[in-house]
C-alpha cells in the first residue's frame, strides 16, 4: 500500500470521528508503516491504527470528562484521545505516543510541534527506556494469551508472532537509545538483518518452544 493509499485511510478516519460527532484535531498513524515492517500480500495484511486527538466540547470542560476510547474502522482501530491528555502522555514519554511525532502519515492542519520530536526524546530518554521496558513486559504477557482477536494465532502456532516481534523490536528501540543513536526516527526503522529477522518473527516461522525462549532473553536484555 502506497503512501497516498495511507493518507487516504486517515482521511477516511477523520471523517468517520467527524460523523459521529468528534471534533478532530489530528489522525495520526502507529504501528507497522512506521517501522517499515508492514506486510502486504495473500498471507498476511497489514491495517492501518492510528490514534486521533480531539477537542473536548463544552460538556466535557463543564463534567471534567476527557475522552479516551477506541473505534473501529475499516482500516484497523483508531484510539481517540482528548487533546488535553496529550501533554501528560508525551511528558512521560509513553512510547506509543512519542511514535506519532515520527511517523510519515498523518492528517492534521498544525503540526509545528512536531519539530521539538528529537529533542524530547534526547530530554525524556531515561523515561522512554522504562516505558519501552514496560511495553516489553505487556507483550511477553501477551504472547500466549487467548484474546479474542489473536485466538486464531494461538490455535494455529501456540503464540502470537506480532507479539514476539514487537517484544524483539522494542529490544533493538532500547539497545539503540542506551548506545548511542544519531535519529530517533532512524531507531524506529530497522533494516538489513534486523529487519529482516523482524519479519520472520512477525511471520510465525519459529516454533513456540524458540519463541518463548527468545521473549524471555530479550526482555532480560532489555
Amino acid at each position: 500500500m502506497n503512501r497516498d493509499k495511507i493518507l487516504e485511510a486517515l482521511q477516511n478516519v477523520k471523517v468517520q470521528l467527524e460523523k459521529s460527532g468528534y471534533e478532530v484535531l489530528g489522525v495520526f498513524l502507529q504501528g507497522s508503516q512506521n517501522y517499515g515492517l508492514e506486510i502486504y500480500d495473500e498471507s498476511y495484511q497489514s491495517d492501518i491504527d492510528c490514534k486521533a486527538f480531539v477537542m473536548p466540547t463544552f460538556e466535557d470542560l463543564y463534567r471534567a470528562k476527557q475522552t479516551s476510547t477506541t473505534v473501529v474502522t475499516p482500516y484497523g482501530l483508531v484510539d481517540v484521545k482528548d487533546i488535553r491528555l496529550v501533554f501528560d502522555l508525551m511528558k512521560k514519554a509513553n512510547p506509543s505516543y512519542v511514535e506519532l511525532l515520527f511517523t510519515e502519515y498523518f492528517v492534521a492542519d498544525d503540526v509545528a510541534f512536531l519539530q521539538h520530536a528529537e529533542q524530547l526524546v534526547k530530554d525524556r530518554r531515561p523515561l522512554l527506556l522504562r516505558g519501552i521496558y514496560g511495553m516489553v513486559l505487556e507483550k511477553v504477557k501477551a504472547l500466549k494469551h487467548p484474546y479474542p482477536g489473536t485466538m486464531d494465532k494461538i490455535e494455529k502456532y501456540g503464540y502470537d508472532p506480532k507479539q514476539l516481534h514487537h517484544i524483539v523490536r522494542l529490544y533493538y528501540l532500547a539497545e539503540g537509545l542506551n548506545d548511542g543513536y544519531d535519529t530517533y526516527r532512524a531507531l524506529l526503522k530497522p533494516e538489513g538483518e534486523k529487519k529482516r529477522f523482524l519479519l520472520d518473527l512477525k511471520m510465525g516461522l519459529y516454533s513456540l518452544e524458540d519463541a518463548e525462549v527468545m521473549a524471555a532473553e530479550y526482555a532480560e536484555k532489555v
